[in-house]
This record gives structure tokens, sequence and C-alpha cells, in this order.
């Protein structure tokens, strides 16, 4: 290169290539903070998703509590359904029996002997 070129595009070509290397080495820290920052904020992030990530099984514990004393809570439910249908069907039994005694007392009434 030194034969080809003369000596005012050699010291141009010189100061671009100084040029240019100053440049990268004031690119080259914001670069890095730029990257530094990228891997604060991933790591922020990966906090956060953990922490939601956490917060969504605490709600998916608490929904299948919820679900668990929901099914538990209907089945209490029917019982007490099948209790107050069995106490009715006792009563309506036991009215018709009152109402078959009275029948019975009635005739045995009309067939004692009269006073008189």
């Amino acid at each position: 290169l030194n034969t080809v070129l003369d000596e005012p595009t050699k010291e141009f070509v010189r100061e671009v290539v100084e040029e240019r290397l100053k440049l990268e080495m004031q690119e080259a820290p914001k670069a890095k903070a730029q990257e530094i920052l990228n891997e604060d904020e991933l790591e922020k992030a990966r906090t956060e998703l953990q922490s939601t990530h956490l917060q969504l099984q605490e709600k998916e514990q608490a929904l299948q509590q919820a679900e668990h004393d929901l099914k538990l809570q209907r089945l209490e439910q029917l019982k007490e359904k099948e209790a107050t249908r069995r106490a009715l069907a006792e009563i309506d039994d036991l009215k018709k029996k009152v109402a078959d005694r009275e029948l019975d007392l009635a005739t045995l009434k009309k067939s004692l002997p009269t006073r008189g």
C-alpha cells in the first residue's frame, strides 16, 4: 500500500480508521450498558413471572378447595332434602293411620248398643 497510495490518501485512511476506532470504543460501553439493562430487565421479568406463577398456583389451590367444599355442601343439601322427603312421607303415613283409627273408632261407636 505504501507504493500505491500517495501521502495525503494514506493520511486520510489513517484518520478514518482512527475515527472509526474511537467511535467503536465509545459505542462499546453504551452497548455493554444496554446489555446490562437488558439483563436486569430480563431478571426482573423472570422474578415477576415466578411471582405470578406462584399466585396462579395459590389461586388454583383455592379454587380446588372451593370446588371440594361446594361438593360437600351439595351432598349435605341432598342428604337434608332426602331426610325432609322421608319425614314428610312418614307424616303422611301417620296421618293415614290416624284417619284409619278414627274410622275404626267411629265404626266401633256405631256398633255399641246405645243406652237410653
